[in-house]
């Protein structure tokens, strides 16, 4: 039997989205606006299936209506934002700005108008108004998070700790011989989505997404590290039948915090590829700062705790090229962005297949895209990201005196 409630049907398209099924999520929505063509959560619903489609022009007609529901609503204007390229005297601004104004604006919807207010100004350049909003943002959203800095030094620690190269000579040779999975790792908007659709724009590659699978398996009961045994081949079949994909020789799995497993990863997947993507240091905090992320990334709401995750993140990093020489391709986003046939051809090549020119038009690869980055990667290659944080450096001492001494990209 059909479902007759809107409830019912914003269900469905919740669990399709999950599944990332667009197609059933995209019925439940329109199913859900039949029976009620003013459910704003429908409408956001929708905007977001067509959105992770990359059909930018029908989300914003979602956000629109939306908004035409509700005024206030701070998601639909923060997403909105993620489309449009403002220019001074736009009035979605005016309107952005009224809406705060009003007492009755709900502290979640202040939150995402404060975010959505700063990716304006940023387009209009008035930075000091940019990072006002994005302190007020931040600080509402840090209020609702627990995050703890000394929680992240011990599980580095203990992850250090473990995978010495005793335990990694000590189970060489054991796991799948699959050359299936591709992992693409690092911090945050340091290019890895950009990097995912250069790869899944090949035709013997598929892009799929952010996958959850071995964190599940890093967090399984097991030996790793004690005298007992690791039964190498139960962990990973799983993991390999989740990811397959029909005409596919290889499969990215972009989930960024991959970078603390990648001793387990070479244990359980000794052929797979591993790409870490990295970015100048204060660009790659600035820009975390600026994102409202769906879930997690705890750490990027208050810059000294983020640019002590970052050199967190460094940690590990630093002990997998000591302990498995030769097995991680690093890749800037500098660099792709200087010269992204190179880059691209040199990913490629690393990953397997022949080289094929679709690569290099990987704006116009119609995927689904899932992450925070699915509005960018559909566009050429653009260098106004680079050093952007200059622009506020006056705001960033915080970050700089957490992040200690270092190179800085000029």
């Amino acid at each position: 039997m059909r479902p007759v409630t809107v409830e019912a049907h914003i269900g469905l398209a919740l669990g399709a989205l999950a599944d990332h099924d667009y197609g059933a999520a995209l019925e439940s929505c329109a199913r859900a606006l039949e029976i009620n063509p003013n459910s704003v959560e429908s409408h956001t619903n929708k905007r977001m299936t067509l959105e992770h489609l990359g059909r930018l022009d029908e989300a914003a007609a979602s956000y629109r209506a939306a908004l035409h529901i509700d005024p206030a609503y701070g998601d639909a204007h923060r997403n909105l934002g993620t489309i449009n390229t403002y220019q001074t005297g736009d009035p979605h601004i005016a309107a952005m700005a009224a809406a705060l104004d009003d007492p009755a604006t709900t502290t979640s919807n202040r939150l995402n108008l404060h975010s959505a207010l700063a990716k304006a100004y940023e387009d209009i350049g008035k930075f000091d108004k940019v990072f006002a909003c994005l302190d007020a943002s931040n600080n509402l959203r840090r209020e609702t998070i627990s995050y703890v800095m000394a929680d992240r030094d011990r599980d580095v620690d203990q992850t250090i700790a473990t995978f010495t190269p005793a335990l990694l000579s000590r189970f060489n040779g054991g796991g799948c011989e699959s050359e299936l999975p591709i992992f693409i790792v690092g911090m945050p908007r340091s290019g890895s989505s950009l990097v995912e659709q250069i790869l899944a724009s090949h035709p013997q590659i598929h892009g799929a997404g952010e996958r959850r699978d071995m964190g599940r398996i890093a967090a399984t009961p097991g030996n790793i590290g004690d005298a007992g045994t690791i039964d190498l081949e139960a962990l990973v079949q799983t993991y390999i039948d989740a990811i397959r994909h029909d005409g596919a020789t290889r499969v990215i799995d972009k989930a960024p915090g991959n970078f603390e497993r990648l001793g387990l990863i070479r244990l359980i997947l000794p052929r797979a590829r591993i790409i870490h993507c990295h970015r100048d240091p204060m660009d790659t905090c600035l820009s975390c700062f600026k994102t409202l992320f769906q879930e997690s990334n705890g750490y990027s709401y208050d810059l000294t705790e983020l640019g002590h995750y970052y050199r967190a993140y460094e940690r590990p990093m630093d002990h997998w090229r000591a302990v498995l020489p030769g097995t991680i391709l690093d890749v800037g986003y500098e660099d792709v962005v200087d010269d992204v046939e190179t880059m691209a051809r040199r990913l490629v090549d690393f990953c397997g297949p022949p080289w094929d020119d679709t690569c290099l038009s990987f704006h116009e690869t119609k995927r689904p895209v899932h992450t925070a980055s699915g509005v960018q990667v559909r566009k050429p290659i653009y260098k106004s990201s680079l050093g952007r944080w200059r622009h506020y450096e006056h705001h960033l001492g915080p970050l700089v005196e957490a992040l200690g001494p270092r190179d800085v990209v000029s």
